[in-house]
């Protein structure tokens, strides 16, 4: 009957410690890097509709597009 006992009370303690681990969890998904548009430079490319081309800032890239038709380019 001792050794019954000792044996419930082994498992019964293993089920703990496996139950209580950390299980590994589902990792959202990073952020998606942001698309960047260049324009002018060394290929002549144009920015897409409702964009606007402000540079150039990138050394053999040309300027960067940013969302809107107008403003003021961000430094």
């Amino acid at each position: 009957m001792r050794l019954a006992f000792k044996s419930v009370a082994t498992i019964m303690s293993l089920l703990a410690v496996v139950s209580a681990s950390a299980l590994p969890q589902d990792t959202p998904d990073p952020e998606p890097t942001p698309v960047r548009y260049y324009c002018n430079g060394p290929l002549s490319l144009k920015c897409p509709d409702g964009y606007r081309c402000c540079g150039p800032i990138v050394v053999g890239k040309g300027g960067i597009c940013y969302k809107g038709p107008s403003g003021v380019c961000p430094l």
